[in-house]
């Protein structure tokens, strides 16, 4: 998928389990198309993607993948 390159080209592994939750929400929207709004941190990268996976046809899935600065507890 096109947006899920994108953040690989951004610096982001494969392998990091906050992209791969992100590749799952992905995969599970194209087999069984649930619409799905979210937010998913990517905490290594100081980063949040906000997703939007919509149901209705003729919309696109949107993707923002913005810097935040998560406060320590």
């Amino acid at each position: 998928m096109e947006i899920l390159n994108k953040i690989k080209l951004l610096g982001v592994k494969s392998n990091d389990p906050d992209y791969l939750e992100l590749s799952n929400k992905f995969s599970e929207w194209v087999k069984m198309g649930p619409a799905w709004q979210g937010t998913v941190n990517f905490y290594n990268y100081n980063r949040k993607a906000k997703v939007l996976l919509p149901i209705k046809p003729n919309t696109i899935a949107k993707c923002d993948f913005l810097v935040h600065i998560f406060q320590e507890e």
